[in-house]
């Protein structure tokens, strides 16, 4: 497990935390009034753990003899990144028409 897979482990990890940056703020809006700390922590697991698995897999995957895997490695990271930056865009435009449509309070808006 050279730098090859603490690399993969560092990009999965920092997708997976731009993801639940706005999974967060997505759900902040949908309940503001839920506990923060709970949240934030059952999301940082979450984040730790697809991190985790995803570089496990990755590693699995660069132990295969034969074939260039690294070809495969590159090309599952890149679907990942693709979704990751969908979803974030979704929830995104999701947050933005609904501080534009809904009147929030000056108080929430603030939290937020």
């Amino acid at each position: 497990m050279g730098w090859y897979t603490s690399t993969y482990f560092a990009c999965y990890l920092s997708l997976f935390l731009n993801g639940i940056l706005f999974l967060d703020l997505y759900l902040v809006i949908k309940n503001p009034f839920a506990p923060q700390k709970q949240r934030l922590d059952k999301l940082l697991k979450l984040a730790k753990v697809l991190a985790i698995l995803f570089t496990l897999i990755t590693y699995i995957i660069t132990l295969q003899p034969g074939k260039d895997w690294h070809e495969v490695n590159f090309r599952m990271f890149q679907g990942i990144a693709f979704v990751s930056v969908a979803v974030s865009i979704v929830l995104m435009i999701w947050v933005l028409w609904r501080f534009r449509k809904f009147n929030l309070s000056i108080e929430l808006k603030k939290s937020i």
